[in-house]
């Protein structure tokens, strides 16, 4: 079951599931990456309540994770902060991974057939299904669930991460808190007492997530994310690329939380579909080998990219409204390596005409692989343009730590020479 739903959904923010099958016994069994870091659940536990920044871009990210699925006519059901994992990025920003999609309601049909009969249910039929506490009133009363459902378990993820603490009693039962959920509203945020007060624009649109009734909640996920992100950094955030980068000039997690995420154990995302089931575990590690050039090939490539700069054409004038397009100042500014790299593979898939420069920076930005990141160092020696010669000196200029068990790696190894000596053909003697 979840294994079917996960093979619909191709997304940063949500698990994928790489096999599954049956064993000889007749149990079956899931395959999914490793995934590490913690939950949302026991980073709170251990840590208290998220700066409210840090938990809208947790939230948007979830978000964006959201709106994929419900574009697939898939509703996940049970999103709560056991069902969140946070890990840290070579960059040290973080990303949101949405894991159990157990009991999600998945499409039965074709596109043709109109989306509410598309959906149906993998569980038995009035059975209610979901957590107390996190899942939407009309759920837990049994009811016809929508996508609706899926925010007022984010408006309550959202809650639980700024107030750090859950947003019912822990001492109601199933129906003290359905009780609740029908007939008040939902509390305002309790703010601890080291932590800013959030924005009135957060309280509102909580209150909307929570809302007791699926229609008075927001239209949709996406239009959740973007003002979460809006939020987050005061200014518009329009645009369907997951966030990872922390807001700008504060930490985007207290750093007791980094080290320990970037410390921590693996978490084995195996489980069971049927009673009986043998886990299986699989982890994928993307790593590089650390690049030890001999000192004649490095003079040859330095002068020939000194030449790809004599020869180089000057920079296009005119370039304001590309740069000013989301795409490109995501790919141009955002901490997060992630974050830039989707842009570049969003922009290159377009079809559009980019300029010159702007083409080198996505090939640099978005290549897969350390190989492709050299041969893109050509590319932006040959336009010359300064907010291309950026992404190298970003390279050059990022810590030389963060990879490896330990963090003491550099994860730029196997590319950070070819940004330094395309940096110096383009700075000259």
């Amino acid at each position: 079951r979840e294994a079917l739903a996960m093979a619909q959904l191709d997304h940063p923010n949500i698990i994928s599931a790489l096999d599954f099958g049956e064993l000889p016994d007749g149990s079956s069994y899931m395959v999914m990456p490793l995934v590490r870091g913690s939950s949302v659940h026991g980073l709170i536990e251990k840590h208290g309540a998220l700066p409210w920044q840090s938990a809208c871009l947790i939230a948007a990210q979830v978000a964006d994770a959201l709106a994929t699925a419900h574009a697939d006519e898939i509703v996940h059901r049970d999103l709560k902060p056991d069902n969140v994992l946070i890990t840290t990025e070579d960059d040290g920003s973080y990303r949101a991974t949405i894991l159990d999609f157990g009991i999600a309601r998945v499409r039965n049909a074709g596109r043709e057939t109109p989306a509410p009969e598309r959906l149906r249910t993998l569980t038995r039929v009035g059975v209610v299904m979901g957590t107390p506490g996190y899942m939407a009133p009309e759920q837990g009363a049994g009811q016809a669930v929508t996508p609706a459902a899926d925010l007022y378990a984010l408006g309550a993820l959202l809650w639980e991460m700024v107030s750090g603490r859950p947003l019912f009693d822990e001492a109601l039962d199933f129906t003290g808190i359905l009780t609740q959920q029908l007939t008040s509203a939902a509390p305002r945020v309790a703010i601890p007492a080291d932590r800013e007060v959030v924005p009135a624009a957060l309280e509102a649109l909580l209150a909307q997530l929570l809302a007791a009734r699926p229609e008075d909640r927001p239209a949709s996920a996406s239009l959740v994310r973007d003002q979460l992100r809006e939020i987050a950094y005061a200014g518009s955030a329009r645009g369907s690329l997951p966030m990872s980068a922390p807001v700008a000039g504060q930490d985007a997690l207290p750093a007791v939380w980094r080290q320990r995420l970037a410390m921590g154990g693996a978490v084995a995302l195996m489980f069971a579909l049927t009673v009986g089931v043998v886990g299986l575990g699989l982890g994928y590690a993307m790593g590089s080998t650390s690049e030890h050039d001999d000192p004649e090939a490095v003079a040859a490539e330095e002068a020939a990219l000194e030449e790809e700069v004599a020869e180089a054409p000057d920079p296009t004038p005119g370039t304001d409204e590309i740069v000013a397009s989301p795409l490109v100042r995501q790919m141009l500014h955002a901490n997060s390596a992630s974050d830039r790299r989707a842009a570049a593979r969003a922009l290159r898939a377009s079809g559009d005409a980019l300029p010159d420069w702007v083409a080198a920076v996505a090939a640099y930005e978005g290549a897969s692989g350390c190989t492709e990141r050299r041969a893109a160092v050509d590319g932006i020696v040959a336009v010359r343009h300064p907010s291309a010669t950026a992404s190298l000196e970003r390279t050059v200029n990022a810590s030389r730590r963060g990879c490896g068990t330990f963090g003491t790696r550099d994860c730029y190894s196997c590319f950070r020479g070819a940004a330094e000596r395309g940096l110096r053909a383009l700075r000259g003697p």
